[in-house]
């Protein structure tokens, strides 16, 4: 008869159930920057398909509420298409559109490779903060793409959370308000 082992008690036992958890964080924490990133690219799609429509530039027309109300009835239960945020997604996309557009028209001089790498790097960046901190840098940035790119990059660099990005914001535009 083999001998009773208390595991919670073997070193080596507890040493790997450490390690399974720290693998499992990870994986969903990869799992979460994924869907963050296809959702971004969602609503970026979107936007897009708002801006080449048009529809929304016809007075009167209640667009939004109208395109908020018939997704709403095409997918029931789903979030995320409020008329609000539908506007952010059209918003999001001429934020960044015609920087990436630009990019499409590689300068002479730069080869392919190193324009493909540039757009490759910037599409990553902005698809990879939450859709609620691209939501109050659209708000601040006021159509300004290079600094809603800087506010961007700042939350990459920095890990920043809702609360950090607002008072960074709001602290970045009143010094630049006051010309400090």
């Amino acid at each position: 008869m083999k001998p009773v082992i208390n595991l919670s008690q073997d070193k080596d036992y507890c040493n790997w159930v450490k390690e399974l958890k720290q693998r499992y964080l990870s994986v969903r924490l990869k799992a979460s920057v994924d869907a963050n990133r296809i959702l971004l690219e969602y609503y970026w799609s979107l936007g897009r398909d708002i801006a080449d429509k048009q529809y929304s530039n016809t007075y009167g027309s209640a667009f939004y509420k109208t395109l908020s109300h018939d997704l709403r009835m095409e997918m029931p239960g789903e979030q995320g298409f409020s008329e609000t945020n539908l506007r952010y997604m059209y918003r999001f996309y001429e934020l960044y559109f015609q920087m990436l557009e630009n990019l499409l028209h590689p300068v002479e001089e730069s080869s392919e490779e190193n324009y493909q790498q540039v757009a490759d790097d910037l599409n990553k960046e902005i698809f990879s903060i939450p859709w609620f901190h691209q939501q109050r840098i659209i708000d601040k940035c006021k159509g300004d793409a290079q600094k809603a790119l800087f506010f961007v990059r700042k939350v990459i660099q920095n890990s920043w959370g809702r609360d950090v990005l607002l008072n960074f914001v709001c602290v970045q535009l009143l010094h630049n308000d006051r010309g400090i």
